[in-house]
């Protein structure tokens, strides 16, 4: 049903997690292993799901793609330029806010 240990054991654990919260709804008894199922089975077909319209997270491959865009606040310095200015390098960027009014003067 899933493709991995790991996997299972969230199956396994958000089936009982749900169970829990939701025993009260169960009417009889002798149901509740058919209960479990239906749960499982249904987190196992939202599971499927997710991983056929997301894909599957590799972190190392998130790590490898390029990316050449400026850090956040470099991004909002650059906004706030005035047109025709460049962007202060890295070393810039940190003097300047390393000693900008923020720091606690009196």
């Amino acid at each position: 049903m899933v493709r991995t240990d790991h996997e299972a054991e969230d199956m396994m654990s958000e089936t009982v997690l749900q169970a829990y919260q939701s025993i009260h709804k169960l009417r009889d008894e002798q149901a509740f292993v058919s209960f479990l199922f239906t749960i499982a089975h249904r987190l196992v077909k939202r599971h499927r799901w997710r991983r056929t319209f997301f894909g599957q997270y590799d972190e190392q491959a998130a790590h490898e793609i390029p990316h050449t865009d400026a850090q956040p606040d470099v991004q909002m310095d650059i906004v706030l330029l005035p047109p025709g200015a460049a962007a202060p390098s890295r070393n810039e960027h940190e003097k300047l806010w390393s000693s900008s009014t923020f720091s606690a003067s009196p």
